[in-house]
């Protein structure tokens, strides 16, 4: 972050730039010097999402491995929400070294013409469903609502600067930065530019979609070898066996959330009764119509992401 704050600082062409940093906060292990420690309001953390047995039970085994393996269902509130503090002081931290080379960009007097994307590639449970870490086939919001900030440059679009509950997918990243920048794809692509996002449009995708996970014959994907000195063994441990490990797809809109579970029992949650998807109504038959009118839009997903024509023949010989 340094670094690249010196080279901002430094630069005086009229060249175009490309910074991308792939930073480790937040994230495992859970620490934090005190000084951002103490800028976290206790009383204004949210508490954490914790299950009865019942809940515990209609969940995903993998959940229900880490549960076990890493013991925090044990922990009492107050021990949950101190380690939120330390994950949230954590983002604190991040967001003053963002600050920083936001500012080093405006001195360098290229902040108009900059565009400035910030974004997570997953959520951390945090103690939520007696859970810390990620996992990756599960997708509770906690894991896959993520941040997603755009500053367009100035002319790309005309931005409505708000936040918004439109539906997006990070791939729709790339087709945006394309788009803005005039550069045409050379094969096909499936995000979508937020343009129209960005110009105040609040409906954007109907659905979105996650997929994590593996077949029965791909060991090398389970990230085996791990001992319990790891940091990551209660999870990884897990992931070395089935159906824990199975591979899965999330659809979702604005009220409902269906996950298909390739080796064991799916999940579906209500999300304007269930925010906080703590109760797999998956069997409950009041919801028949809908789980099958979205497991027919990931069928529709699936082939239409499937393979695809290049846009340019093979050389010939």
């Amino acid at each position: 972050m340094k670094g690249s704050c010196r080279i901002y600082k430094k630069y005086d062409g009229d060249k175009p730039t490309l910074t991308y940093l792939a930073l480790a906060l937040p994230h495992p292990p859970y620490e934090v010097e005190k000084r951002w420690y103490d800028m976290i309001d206790p009383e204004k953390i949210p508490d954490p999402i914790i299950l009865n047995k019942e809940e515990e039970e209609k969940k995903p085994s993998i959940e229900i491995g880490i549960r076990r393996n890493q013991g925090l269902k044990f922990w009492d509130k107050e021990r949950l929400l101190d380690l939120k503090r330390v994950y949230y002081a954590m983002g604190t931290k991040l967001d003053y070294y963002i600050g920083e080379f936001i500012q080093a960009i405006k001195d360098s007097g290229h902040y108009d013409d900059t565009t400035i994307v910030f974004m997570s590639d997953h959520g951390d449970y945090t103690g939520d469903f007696g859970i810390s870490e990620k996992n990756q086939n599960t997708f509770e919001d906690v894991l896959t609502n993520v941040p997603l900030i755009v500053k367009p440059a100035q002319g790309q679009v005309a931005p409505v600067l708000r936040t918004t509950d439109a539906l997006v997918e990070l791939i729709d990243v790339q087709a945006t930065l394309m788009s803005m920048n005039g550069i045409k794809q050379d094969h096909t692509q499936f995000g979508k530019t937020l343009e129209p996002v960005l110009e105040g449009d609040n409906l954007f995708r109907t659905y979105v979609f996650t997929e994590g996970g593996r077949i029965n014959n791909e060991p090398q994907a389970a990230e085996g070898g791990h001992t319990r000195a790891s940091a990551y063994w209660a999870r990884l441990n897990e992931q070395a066996q089935m159906p824990q490990h199975t591979k899965a797809i999330m659809i979702r809109n604005d009220k409902y959330k269906y996950v298909y579970r390739l080796y064991e029992e799916d999940e579906f949650y209500d999300l304007k009764k269930d925010p906080k998807e703590t109760n797999n109504e998956i069997n409950n038959l009041q919801y028949t119509t809908i789980i099958g009118n979205m497991k027919n839009n990931i069928l529709a997903h699936m082939v239409e992401t499937a393979d695809v024509v290049p846009f340019k023949e093979d050389a010939r010989f």
